[in-house]
């Protein structure tokens, strides 16, 4: 009776700051820097209210582009929205800033800021300063990303302010190259810094292989290959000459590992990519490039951040200190593994330290038929409400997040072990927090779906278009009826209260069941859609789930002929 649930574990303060406001939205602002008036917008996302330390990302715009135009064509405030992090999107200079067609100096390139000399790296870190001292940043998760001029800037920072940046993201980017004679190349930084690095072969305004990009409208200028920038970072961080190199598609990653620090360096390259940025919107010019839809750069680079917070050297827990102790960003989505907020009946994981038993203890059912809620000694409290227990180990404790929680803005999470509890830790509440099972549960791949005639879909078990797959997932949020805490599905069928969509590759699918599962326990739910007999035959189809606001994370595909 209660066979995909056992499938499933198988696979798995607020504070005020100065006068600024954490209500969600965008805040345009100034400063004076170096005799300049300088400007940028910050996101604030929901969670920020509730969180008494917020991730922050800083999106550097291309070369002739500025803040808002790369907040429309990046789409980085609704992974903002979902995940719970500041996003900054500084303008950098010109001559005539009110055109909005604005550069960077990063160092050799480009126009009004390179040939003006602007001292953009003293403006980010003043801006910082600044930021940190109005609003509740984490200075161990402070990130620099970037496109074209923007990229090459992302580069000079993770040198010039590794200090500052616990990881950097180039996007169609170089390390350097010559302008007018003059040759530069970033300088090395004291310490390791993670990068991810995402550049198109195709490529015509900064050449993979280096060299002057027939397309460039910013300058008469060569750069330094892709190859250049890999080694100069690996070398840096002390990683493996050989990295491990997969394909899909017409992406190939190379993740170069036994870093110093974990300061991993991985390459995305797009066999057929220009000089776009991966899933964003499409170019408002005629003359700009189309990017490639077989990934979502924003999504990618903000799971490579998450994933490479600051490391700084902790002292040895003290003998006989066994509280338990959740980690930063420790409390995550079941499914897809993604912090932020929580939704009430989200299947959450929390990671940490002394949260459970050495060894793993499972869920079980009590006499009246409803998940436990303390498993081997350990609980999870919402508020101070149980949460339904799913399993527990010493590293990591999963349990359902009580419906209760819909009814309230924030709450603090709680491990208890034994008796002994951990640290609150304060989320935001959203009314969803989707997101979709994967058959090897990484949060990516392959999702736990099924063809129509009950049949796992798979690459040699592709469903036929026009025919109803079968999804699972968690974080759908307030049901109806009212779902209750740890009761199973079949007893109580219930359905979303917000309006559930579906898109594969981009096109609308036909949503022919959403609501619970017979097999499960409130709080995994399952979504019927028909695939479009338009949709182009593939093994691996990007699937999101919408729920209301909420949207599956980019990254489970199903496979369709």
């Amino acid at each position: 009776m209660r066979f995909l649930f056992v499938v499933l574990l198988a696979v798995l303060y607020w504070r005020p700051v100065g006068a600024q406001t954490l209500e969600p939205g965008d805040y345009r602002q100034t400063m004076v820097f170096g005799g300049r008036v300088r400007s940028y917008t910050i996101h604030v996302p929901p969670a920020a209210r509730c969180q008494r330390q917020t991730p922050l990302v800083m999106l550097f715009h291309g070369g002739s582009g500025n803040g808002s135009q790369a907040a429309a064509s990046y789409q980085w405030n609704p992974i903002a929205d979902r995940e719970g992090f500041f996003v900054v999107y500084p303008d950098g200079t010109s001559a005539a800033p009110s055109l909005g067609i604005l550069t960077w100096n990063s160092g050799y390139c480009c126009a009004y800021a390179y040939d003006n000399r602007v001292d953009d790296v003293g403006f980010v870190r003043a801006l910082l300063a600044r930021l940190q001292g109005s609003y509740p940043v984490d200075p161990d998760r402070i990130y620099a990303t970037g496109f074209s001029n923007g990229a090459m800037m992302a580069h000079r920072l993770g040198a010039e302010a590794s200090d500052v940046f616990a990881a950097v993201a180039p996007v169609s980017g170089s390390i350097g190259g010559i302008t007018r004679g003059v040759a530069y190349r970033i300088p090395a930084p004291p310490r390791p810094v993670p990068v991810l690095i995402v550049h198109g072969k195709l490529d015509q305004n900064i050449p993979y292989l280096g060299g002057m990009g027939g397309e460039s409208q910013i300058s008469n200028r060569t750069d330094l290959p892709v190859a250049e920038a890999v080694s100069f970072w690996r070398t840096n961080n002390g990683c493996a000459a050989t990295p491990a190199t997969r394909r899909a598609g017409n992406v190939t990653v190379d993740a170069y590992g036994s870093c110093s620090r974990d300061a991993a360096v991985v390459l995305y390259s797009i066999e057929n990519g220009r000089h776009a940025w991966p899933g964003g919107r499409m170019p408002v010019a005629a003359t700009g490039d189309v990017p490639s839809y077989e990934l979502s750069a924003s999504e990618l680079v903000w799971s490579f951040f998450e994933a490479h917070p600051r490391q700084r050297p902790t002292a040895p827990p003290a003998a006989g200190n066994a509280a338990p102790r959740i980690a930063a960003g420790g409390i995550v989505n079941a499914a897809s593994f993604r912090s932020g907020s929580v939704a009430p009946g989200e299947l959450v994981t929390i990671f940490g330290s002394n949260l459970g038993p050495a060894t793993l203890a499972s869920y079980q059912f009590s006499p009246s038929g409803l998940l436990e809620t303390a498993i081997a000694g350990t609980r999870i409290l919402i508020d101070g409400i149980a949460a339904p227990m799913y399993y527990a180990t010493a590293g990591q404790v999963s349990g359902f997040v009580p419906y209760a929680a819909g009814r309230k803005e924030c709450v603090d999470v709680v491990v208890s072990a034994n008796g002994v509890r951990s640290e609150p830790v304060r989320v935001a509440v959203a009314g969803s927090q989707p997101a979709l099972f994967s058959r090897d549960f990484s949060g990516t791949g392959p999702g736990v779906i099924y063809n129509q005639d009950g049949t796992v879909n798979s690459r040699e078990n592709p469903a036929l278009r026009g025919t109803i797959v079968a999804m699972y997932l968690t974080g759908e949020g307030l049901t109806t009826p009212a779902g209750i805490d740890g009761r199973p599905g079949d007893l109580r069928p219930t359905s979303p209260v917000l309006p559930v969509t579906v898109f594969l590759n981009g096109v609308p699918a036909e949503v022919v069941y959403a609501g619970g599962v017979k097999d499960a326990v409130a709080g995994v739910f399952q979504v019927n859609a028909r695939i479009p007999l338009q949709l182009a035959a593939s093994e691996a189809v990007s699937v999101m789930v919408q729920v209301g606001a909420g949207a599956t994370p980019f990254g489970v595909t199903v496979a369709v002929r």
